[in-house]
């Protein structure tokens, strides 16, 4: 964007988030916990919308961590080349050396480590690889740093709410404004959260879904402007008015706007 200003060139921004998933106390909870396992684990959370923060209803609260917990469990870490594997590495030492060091800070703040937390034991060849195990927080506070900063790994913070107003209140409590996700059956409901969240994209019983025809990008300081679809076009269109007059007359109509007359 300095670069760019120079010459006023035209940029598009799309510089990455933190984004809520909201499972609300009429949602179908094996529906949202498939759903956290995809958001939250998708490329191993290496992710600009990875689902990273959780706001669960108290009411379905130790059954969502008990549901995630167990499908985290299962996932298998390995060649992503090979069918069988779940999960493959991050992409560099220094990415699994900040993970690491982010799951070392939420034990410090007081979360709860439910499971993962570690590098993994894996035979030769992985060992040399740079793996690390899925990792699920609970009981965190809005304000520790894994729940407010963006870790881009597989570390998922979960956290409960009471009412549909403070869920979208602590979900608004971001720099970010990428992508957010709400989970219900109520349709009133999830338009209501659609409206209110700030965030480019939101997803309803569904994370991290994209189609060609559907603008992507964000608000705030995950930057401006969309990829996919036509509006990413528009950001780059010069758009030309061109006023021509076909009155005839010399003295038109409103020029009393100067003169008076």
């Amino acid at each position: 964007m300095e670069l760019a200003s120079s010459a006023v060139k035209r940029v598009q921004l799309e510089l990455g988030g933190k984004a809520p998933f909201i499972v609300l106390d009429d949602a179908d909870l094996d529906a949202a916990i498939e759903g956290a396992v995809f958001g939250g684990l998708f490329n191993l959370g290496q992710d600009c919308v990875q689902a990273s923060r959780f706001y669960i209803h108290e009411s379905l609260y130790k059954k969502f961590i008990d549901g995630l917990v167990n499908k985290v469990e299962k996932l298998k870490l390995g060649d992503p080349l090979d069918r069988n594997t779940d999960l493959g590495p991050l992409v560099s030492k220094a990415q699994r050396d900040r993970i690491a060091n982010y799951v070392r800070i939420g034990l410090e703040e007081g979360a709860k480590l439910a499971t993962g937390g570690k590098i993994p034991d894996l035979p030769l060849p992985f060992s040399n690889g740079y793996f690390y195990q899925p990792t699920v927080f609970y009981d965190a506070e809005q304000y520790m740093r894994i729940a407010r900063e963006e870790i881009f790994g597989p570390v998922l913070t979960v956290m409960p709410f009471r009412t549909d107003e403070e869920a979208i209140q602590k979900s608004n409590d971001t720099i970010y404004g990428l992508a957010a996700s709400v989970w219900t059956r109520n349709i009133a409901r999830a338009m209501k959260f659609a409206k209110e969240l700030r965030f480019g994209s939101v997803w309803v019983n569904e994370h991290d879904i994209f189609l060609s025809e559907a603008p992507h990008g964000g608000y705030k300081q995950s930057g401006f402007g969309k990829d996919l679809s036509v509006f990413t076009l528009h950001d780059y269109t010069q758009i030309k008015n061109v006023y021509i007059d076909i009155t005839g007359k010399a003295r038109k109509p409103w020029y009393y706007w100067v003169s008076g007359e």
